[in-house]
């Protein structure tokens, strides 16, 4: 899954597989594990590939966990109903917001990804703006106590400006 403010992140070895809606087993469970292992595995401990399997037309029996039990159902709407609960867990939104972006034409996805990088420019030039507005007031403050006649030590404790900085304001 790819990390806020990253867009390359999701780029690394696949660990797991899903494998959606492959009705294989004869029994009621919708969840079935299988783990690959490496040959250097002691007990099955290091896994190379874990490979699941989401039979969606079946009930989730198998799940303990109510929280898993509900992101499954939440998960399974999105595939069989092509619908997304607007209550669903944030990494259900992002498979729901991915599977629809690799379902788009690549000039769309090209499209998404200006709009993408529009969007995280323009996040990154409130932030600087963010950031020198505050050092700008920083420098107002420190000013106006200085025009008071406030003590140059106060002047820095209260504006975490340094002597030099306040000194060029006089």
């Amino acid at each position: 899954m790819r990390e806020p403010n990253n867009k390359y992140s999701g780029l690394e070895p696949a660990i797991q597989i899903c494998i959606l809606d492959y009705n294989e087993f004869d029994d009621d469970k919708a969840i079935h594990q299988f783990h690959l292992t490496g040959e250097d595995a002691v007990d099955g401990v290091k896994r190379l590939i874990t490979i699941v399997t989401f039979e969606l037309h079946k009930p989730i029996i198998n799940v303990e966990d109510p929280v898993s039990r509900d992101n499954l159902e939440a998960m399974r709407s999105i595939y069989i109903d092509g619908v997304l609960d607007s209550d669903a867990p944030k990494y259900v939104q992002a498979v729901y917001n991915k599977s629809n972006y690799y379902n788009l034409t690549k000039e769309d996805q090209l499209e998404v990804d200006a709009i993408e990088s529009a969007i995280d420019q323009r996040e990154a030039e409130l932030s600087y703006a963010k950031i020198e507005g505050k050092n700008e007031e920083k420098f107002e403050v420190a000013q106006s106590l200085l025009a008071q006649g406030i003590d140059l030590n106060i002047i820095i404790k209260a504006t975490k400006l340094s002597a030099e900085e306040i000194e060029k304001l006089k």
